[in-house]
């Protein structure tokens, strides 16, 4: 069976850019607003770091994330009071914006987050592993169960072995790196 390529009219390409920059008019307009939302947001959600309830824990370490890249659980949002996740969404949405007199971004989260005195806890956030060590686990799994397969003549070549019990699914071929039984 044989694939068609498309390839757009010139008007198609005018309609695609338009249809683009139009988005992108729109985003312009609506993230200075978001990003000022974002801030006081912020000013309230760094003042849940300051309660030592469960709670705190969850938004340093969605906040760390935020700041760091550093993985975080996102299901630990259900577990949040509803206007704390308002906080936390309102944070998200005007997180990178730094433009004309407002910032949300790297330094001013740094900034509230030191402003409430709780820096210091809130860098404790790197030694929480946990989630850390499941994301690793979790992509050396992955990495051993699909490898890639160089050989053209192979019917794996344009992708990745799915070894499974030591066999690969959609080929048949016998994992090289699984012990013999």
């Amino acid at each position: 069976m044989s694939k068609v390529i498309h390839f757009p009219t010139p008007e198609e390409e005018e309609a695609a850019m338009n249809e683009f920059f139009d988005r992108q008019k729109l985003v312009q307009e609506q993230w200075p607003a978001a990003a000022i939302a974002g801030q006081q947001a912020l000013e309230r959600l760094v003042k849940v770091l300051c309660e030592r309830s469960g709670q705190p824990y969850k938004v340093r370490a969605l906040l760390y994330s935020l700041w760091n890249g550093k993985p975080a659980q996102l299901i630990d949002v259900v577990n949040l009071d509803w206007e704390i996740r308002q906080d936390l969404v309102a944070v998200i949405a005007g997180f990178g914006y730094e433009s004309n007199g407002v910032s949300l971004f790297y330094r001013a989260l740094e900034d509230a987050v030191k402003a409430v005195g709780q820096w210091e806890w809130f860098l404790e956030e790197r030694f929480e592993y946990k989630v850390l060590e499941e994301y690793v686990w979790s992509c050396k799994e992955a990495q051993r169960e699909r490898r890639p397969s160089f050989n053209v003549e192979h019917p794996c070549h344009v992708g990745m072995h799915a070894f499974k019990d030591g066999v690969c699914a959609d080929c048949g071929v016998v994992d090289p790196e699984e012990p013999e039984p």
